[in-house]
């Protein structure tokens, strides 16, 4: 996420919320996912994550990271919860109840609060990170859909027999989580899943 320059801004100064000592603090660089390789190594997994959205997010992945700027934000972050703001909004309330009843945050010189932010400086800027702007900055729609299921009510889903098509060596077959009877990416992914307890798509070509 770029730095404008030209906002006019105020330049800030935060002072850490974390006491890490940057020679301490290590980072963890992500590493770039060359589909292409995988494909030759017999794993066409790119349309697995077109599908879903996700080729901005790759796109970022395999670019330029800035290290020392990330060192810099994290350790003075806050993170405002609307529990946070609540309370904030109560106090600004109770320095004088009487003029400051029925205002709105704004008439009471607070922001607006709509959603969990993440505050930082970076370089003299004020830096805000929330679910919003980054789903604007992936060019993905900030809204999804999550489903759960009993043992019981999973075998009447209607994702039963897409799961089985993508999933199992017999496409026809009734799911039986069974990892024999799966295909070999999902055998892969399974095995990540369970025994390493994570699932990075790099290590599929492995």
């Amino acid at each position: 996420m770029s730095l404008n320059s030209k906002s006019k801004a105020s330049c800030i100064r935060k002072n850490k919320t974390i006491d890490i000592p940057y020679k301490d603090f290590e980072l963890v660089m992500e590493q770039p996912v060359d589909f292409e390789a995988l494909k030759v190594n017999g794993f066409e997994v790119e349309q697995f994550f077109e599908d879903q959205g996700w080729s901005k997010y790759f796109e970022m992945l395999n670019g330029p990271v800035y290290p020392i700027l990330v060192k810099d934000f994290w350790p003075r972050c806050d993170i405002i919860e609307q529990v946070d703001a609540d309370r904030e909004f109560a106090n600004k309330i109770a320095e004088n109840p009487e003029n400051n009843k029925n205002k709105s945050r704004k008439d009471l010189g607070l922001r607006d609060f709509k959603e969990t932010k993440i505050r930082s400086g970076v370089s003299g800027s004020e830096i805000i990170l929330t679910q919003s702007n980054i789903a604007q900055m992936l060019k993905l729609p900030n809204r999804g859909v999550f489903k759960t299921f009993t043992p019981a009510t999973g075998k009447k889903s209607a994702y039963v027999k897409k799961n089985a098509q993508e999933c199992y060596i017999n496409e026809e077959a009734t799911p039986t989580n069974k990892v024999s009877d799966m295909k070999e990416t999902q055998t892969i992914c399974m095995y990540c899943c369970t025994i390493l307890r994570v699932l990075c798509t790099p290590f599929i070509a492995a």
